[in-house]
């Protein structure tokens, strides 16, 4: 099986060997979707913001964090004026082919965020066909999540 790349493979060979007896699940990888989409503006982008303790209901903020996103994670390099710069390219289609999965290794890697925790799609789930939907609920996901105990206000 083709994991994508070494990085994938190695990954995966450390977590079976940390993990003895651990099932797992094979799916399909299928185009990037709407639920993606969302996933990644309304959860991942907001969870950036709010581990950095910027205003994670702020659309702007979220615009300058996936622009941040493209250039490290999806960026080419081009001159301007003489010099170099990394600027970031589309993500059209590219969520599922690895571009939401650096940006959340990122938050694991730079945050210590457990991923099965603060960014559960499940709970995502629950929270945007059911929760969103009441008054009263959390206006957000990382609200929700707050909300839950899940997540800690930063000090």
């Amino acid at each position: 099986l083709s994991f994508g790349n070494e990085f994938n493979t190695r990954r995966l060979l450390q977590d079976l060997k940390e993990n003895d007896g651990a099932h797992y699940r094979l799916e399909r990888d299928t185009p990037e979707s709407k639920k993606q989409r969302s996933f990644y503006r309304g959860a991942v982008l907001p969870l950036w913001a709010f581990l950095n303790g910027y205003d994670h209901r702020d659309s702007n903020i979220l615009d300058d964090l996936h622009h941040e996103a493209k250039r490290e994670f999806n960026g080419e390099l081009v001159m301007k004026d003489g010099k170099p710069y990394k600027r970031g390219k589309s993500t059209k289609g590219l969520l599922n082919k690895g571009f939401l999965e650096a940006v959340i290794i990122y938050l694991e890697e730079q945050y210590a965020i457990d991923r099965t925790k603060v960014l559960d799609h499940e709970a995502y789930k629950v929270y945007r066909d059911t929760v969103q939907s009441n008054p009263e609920a959390p206006e957000t996901f990382i609200d929700y999540m707050v909300f839950l105990g899940v997540l800690r206000k930063p000090p």
